[in-house]
């Protein structure tokens, strides 16, 4: 069962990197202003944080602005890619907190605590999941309409307060992971320390409406998605280290012919 979780989640975890990176494509930094409302640096994300039509005006521009049909159409662009990076990286917290039930569970006496902070996960990945939903809804109205909606930045807060509980939760099954030797044991530290990083963080930026701490939470939750999956794509190959992994991979048939590929002397 672990060794199927391991695997489906090197393809979340994949596929989660490049669905972020691909809906982050679609939106032109240069389109917007330098200086957003809330200090953050995403456009998308100012708007749903933002509390006042003054908000939405300096994120999309004035009405009789040239590029503000641009900038709308770019935050539309970007939120149909989203739909690809919301099933992603909800596979991705689901399988944290499946491995975390099963870690708890598959052993000769069960630790019940950890299988419920795993199904937790589980829970909170599901309505970051259905918030995320109803916020891009809401969003695409907003862009369309050019005025706020109070109840956008409900979803935003709970979405990302949801969001940032399961990964922080989740992160706790890289310790429980086997990888003890040189670069899977750091890979397995650096996902699960910046996975409870990225949660405490972010909770506090969506449980005190704070902006930095939601978009900082980001950065420590990009770098646990790439390392953890890094982390489960390796963690047969690397299970004795890297020299060892490289001895193995020397005494393929290939290479050992290479190797004794004759010279012209």
């Amino acid at each position: 069962m672990l060794v199927v979780l391991r695997t489906l989640a090197v393809i979340a975890g994949a596929a989660t990197v490049i669905a972020a990176a691909w809906t982050t494509a679609a939106i032109d930094r240069d389109l917007f202003p330098g200086k957003l409302p809330g200090g953050v640096s995403a456009p998308i994300l100012a708007l749903e944080l933002g509390s006042s039509e003054k908000d939405v005006t300096r994120v999309l521009g004035a009405p009789d602005e040239p590029q503000r049909s641009a900038r709308q159409a770019a935050i539309v662009g970007s939120l149909a890619r989203d739909r690809l990076f919301i099933v992603a990286y909800t596979a991705w917290l689901v399988l944290l907190g499946a491995l975390l039930v099963t870690h708890g569970v598959v052993r000769d006496e069960p630790r019940w605590r950890l299988a419920g902070l795993g199904a937790a996960a589980v829970l909170l990945a599901a309505v970051a999941a259905v918030c995320d939903v109803n916020e891009n809804r809401q969003l695409a109205t907003l862009v369309a309409a050019a005025r706020p909606d109070p109840s956008l930045k409900a979803w935003t807060l709970w979405k990302f307060g949801a969001f940032y509980g399961a990964l922080g939760l989740g992160s706790f099954s890289f310790f429980l992971e086997p990888g003890r030797v040189g670069v899977q044991r750091w890979l397995r530290r650096v996902a699960g320390l910046t996975g409870i990083i990225a949660g405490v963080v972010g909770i506090a930026g969506a449980v005190l409406g704070w902006p930095g701490g939601i978009e900082g939470g980001i950065l420590f939750a990009a770098v646990a998605i790439l390392s953890g999956t890094v982390f489960f794509a390796t963690i047969h190959w690397l299970r004795d280290g890297l020299l060892a992994a490289l001895d193995r991979l020397g005494e393929r048939p290939v290479l050992c012919w290479l190797a004794n590929w004759p010279s012209d002397e």
